[in-house]
């Protein structure tokens, strides 16, 4: 692309979060001396991100990353959570799984306070969130043991990690092109899969961010660096690479793999996965 190109964006095809971001919206790693690896999207896969580590042989010297989407759709949701929250050395990023996760939480505990008699109990709160998504969002049923320490983990997760030591940044989804990290849409680093570039006849290019594959062209297409970008969000495309992007949802949940690419080297390692297969 002419660099010399007037840039602008149109994000109207991206939604915010549901959740209004914390303060810690991109975190940076300081300099270590051990590996980070990075890993896909587990969603629930809790066996595999297992096995996963045990491949690559993780340590207490090294760092893993998780590009987000933790839990929902494999079938241990609350037992990746919870081993990555008590791992000091597991840092995760915010997905759209983690926001859907944190707005029906949201929702129904006002469906319990709402619904509650004057003396109620802390039984009779958990038996109205559960009737809650039951009837809303039973995919979420796990979800009604989530404690306020789980939540607060969720909340808290980045948009983003830096790491200057490989000039490299993890993210959920994915980054526009040309366009300063601290002004990055946040639901767009969580939801976007495709850009569609549209030109006029005055030169001036317009990126409309995608959530669908349906319009435009994968997003990695147009980024140029210099930051190599870590992503995860796209397992119908499985594993991408290009110069300065690699894609790392391979579809555990549906009967793929997990995968994580080691660094420095860049090595890249998968487990296949224990989910039925469903394409």
């Amino acid at each position: 692309m002419n660099k010399q190109l007037s840039i602008e964006v149109d994000t109207s095809g991206v939604r915010p979060p549901y959740i209004e971001p914390t303060a810690t919206v991109h975190k940076t790693l300081d300099k270590t001396d051990g590996r980070i690896i990075i890993v896909g999207d587990i969603h629930g896969c809790y066996e595999e991100f297992i096995l996963l580590l045990q491949q690559a042989n993780f340590t207490e010297e090294d760092t893993c990353i998780v590009v987000g989407d933790l839990m929902n759709k494999g079938p241990d949701s609350l037992k990746v959570i919870r081993y990555c929250k008590q791992q000091p050395n597991i840092l995760c990023i915010k997905g759209n799984h983690e926001d859907y996760t944190l707005l029906h939480h949201n929702l129904a505990e006002k469906f319990a306070l709402e619904h509650a008699y004057p003396q109620f109990t802390e039984h009779d709160l958990k038996l109205l969130k559960a009737k809650y998504y039951t009837e809303e969002c039973a995919e979420l049923g796990w979800a009604i043991d989530l404690t306020l320490d789980d939540i607060e983990y969720l909340r808290d997760m980045p948009f983003t990690i830096t790491i200057p030591q490989y000039k490299s940044i993890v993210v959920h989804a994915g980054l526009l092109p040309y366009t300063d990290i601290d002004d990055q849409p946040p639901g767009l680093m969580y939801r976007m899969r495709n850009i569609e570039l549209v030109q006029d006849v005055n030169d001036v290019a317009t990126f409309i961010p995608h959530e669908r594959d349906t319009a435009g062209d994968a997003w990695i297409k147009y980024w140029i660096g210099p930051d190599h970008v870590y992503f995860g969000h796209d397992a119908t495309r499985k594993y991408q690479h290009s110069e300065f992007a690699t894609g790392l949802d391979t579809g555990c949940c549906y009967g793929g793999s997990l995968t994580a690419v080691i660094l420095p080297g860049k090595e890249v390692v998968q487990v296949e996965s224990l989910q039925p297969k469903m394409y």
